[in-house]
């Protein structure tokens, strides 16, 4: 077998490797998954938020010189027995608050990989005939955003879009997300019902 030193030598060995195909990969004005912010271990797995840390998470990030405006970053939405959602609007309205220009979302495994298709043979994606659907939300046009998200009030955030606007209330856990309709290529602020939630999203 394998001796400690012949482990060692082929791990450094192996991180030499790496670092020199990564250089070259800069060299040439190209990038790679493994160097987002987060992944130095190689394993494609995405941030995840949750109401234990959104107060933590929004205060760190909401502002211009903070890891998710300036690096790269990979965030999944939240998923429970691979095909359901357990908090889409709150993972989305975390999203767009501290997207940057490099910040890309997927399906919140390792890996990212979303389960369009029917299953695989290895059962790596839901057992549904046509996959999951992509959510219709993730076609709406949000346009891009005027702003850093910021902090109103104790514990809710708000970013203005060019579309709309974006808030989550960390106490509550409750997202609002305003987007302007659009009629005859103008843009018409949304219309909101009983609830105070917005109609035409």
């Amino acid at each position: 077998g394998l001796s400690d030193e012949d482990i060692r030598d082929i791990t450094i060995a192996w991180n030499n490797t790496m670092t020199a195909v990564q250089q070259s990969i800069l060299d040439h004005d190209a990038y790679t998954w493994s160097l987002m912010d987060g992944q130095t271990n190689a394993n494609a797995m995405p941030f995840l938020f949750n109401q234990n840390q959104c107060v933590k998470v929004l205060q760190q990030a909401c502002y211009a010189n903070s890891n998710w405006q300036t690096l790269p970053k990979l965030f999944g939405f939240s998923v429970q027995h691979q095909t359901q959602f357990l908090q889409l609007e709150q993972d989305l309205a975390f999203f767009l608050l501290v997207r940057g220009p490099y910040t890309y979302a997927g399906w919140g495994v390792w890996g990212m990989t979303w389960p369009f298709n029917a299953e695989s043979s290895h059962g790596a994606l839901p057992p549904l005939p046509h996959g999951v659907p992509l959510p219709s939300e993730f076609n709406s046009d949000y346009g891009v955003p005027l702003e850093v998200c910021h902090e109103i009030k104790p514990g809710v955030f708000h970013r203005e879009w060019s579309r709309g606007t974006v808030e989550l209330n960390c106490h509550t856990f409750q997202a609002t997300i305003d987007i302007m309709a659009e009629e005859d290529g103008a843009l018409v602020p949304p219309q909101f019902g009983e609830e105070g939630i917005a109609v035409n999203l």
